[in-house]
């Protein structure tokens, strides 16, 4: 039973909570400022920290972000899936972004 206790009580860590506390979320929002945004050409990737349940999210915007408003913002990037992942607190995940070189003019 004290087994059975245990495990459920690591379960009950890794996973977030629905009550936790946001403030430790990051939200990171990239635009072009030459252009109007259209939410059809846009990204966005969102993970969360499986041990500390610190949600990640980062949105890049084909335009201005004042083009489009906040709720259509949100509900964009609440149609993104959650990625968990079991990274520690302290550790850095890069990813190499692909080179575009700037337009000849």
């Amino acid at each position: 039973m004290r087994v059975i206790e245990r495990r459920l009580r690591s379960l009950e860590k890794h996973l977030a909570p629905l009550h936790r506390d946001r403030s430790k979320d990051m939200r990171v929002i990239l635009s072009v400022l030459s252009q109007q945004a259209t939410l059809a050409n846009c990204t966005c990737t969102r993970t969360r920290t499986l041990t500390n349940g610190v949600l990640s999210e980062s949105v890049a915007l084909d335009g201005v972000q004042g083009s489009i408003t906040d709720e259509e913002l949100e509900a964009f990037i609440q149609s993104f899936p959650i990625i968990d992942t079991g990274t520690t607190a302290g550790q850095i995940e890069v990813h190499k972004l692909p080179f575009v070189p700037p337009p000849v003019e």
